[in-house]
């Protein structure tokens, strides 16, 4: 029986990952000039520490993690505090959810900060707890269940328990390798990414609602 929804925050709350599109692939074009879209689709949902080794390994980036890191979060400060807007009826849902007691948590890639930024802007702090920090708590990147593991037990839940919505290839194998019933979410800008691992796929916070109301029997 599901009785608790996790949310990935980048792409299935908000929009911020336009807006990393254009920054890091930018920024990623000084160093990796081969660098191209489809580049760009294959480090979506991983942390900076995971990015920068894959970038590294595959790109031969010249620059030391440091300074990437420095780079990365100036950028991010800029997108999750002055850029990014939240995704049609997120917090119609979270409202809904809220209503009927349904625990909500957040499992993110992105670090606390960015996090926490994003939640007080858009006033949604109170919906969540737990909300985890796969870069700040140290975990394995998505695609490993560490995070959603972790969620599920600050849940004092079973992953099985647990609704996922995610956005991006590493996202839904995470949340299906933990075990946790996985909604595909299709935003209107990651048509790149393969949700195939998911169980459903929904365009729109009114078709996750829909979906997660027939899961927990509400009304």
């Amino acid at each position: 029986m599901i009785r608790a929804v996790i949310f990935d925050m980048d792409g299935v709350l908000i929009d911020s990952e336009i807006h990393w599109e254009k920054r890091e692939g930018n920024f990623f074009k000084e160093y990796i000039p081969i660098w191209t879209k489809n580049d760009q689709k294959k480090i979506i949902g991983m942390t900076m520490h995971a990015i920068y080794k894959h970038l590294v390994k595959n790109y031969n980036l010249p620059i030391s993690e440091e300074n990437y890191k420095q780079r990365i979060n100036k950028a991010a400060i800029q997108i999750y505090e002055k850029e990014t807007s939240l995704l049609p009826n997120v917090k119609e849902t979270l409202n809904f959810l809220s209503q009927h007691n349904i625990p909500m948590a957040i499992a993110s890639s992105s670090k606390q900060e960015w996090i926490n930024i994003t939640l007080k802007r858009f006033e949604l702090t109170k919906f969540f707890n737990p909300i985890l920090s796969v870069q700040s708590l140290n975990l394995e990147s998505k695609p490993s269940p560490q995070v959603y593991i972790k969620a599920a037990n600050q849940l004092k839940l079973k992953p099985q328990e647990c609704i996922v919505i995610e956005d991006a290839y590493a996202g839904a194998l995470a949340a299906k390798s933990a075990g946790c019933f996985t909604i595909g979410f299709r935003n209107g800008f990651n048509e790149g990414q393969d949700l195939s691992k998911a169980d459903i796929i929904a365009h729109n916070f009114i078709e996750i609602q829909k979906i997660i109301k027939k899961k927990l029997n509400l009304p």
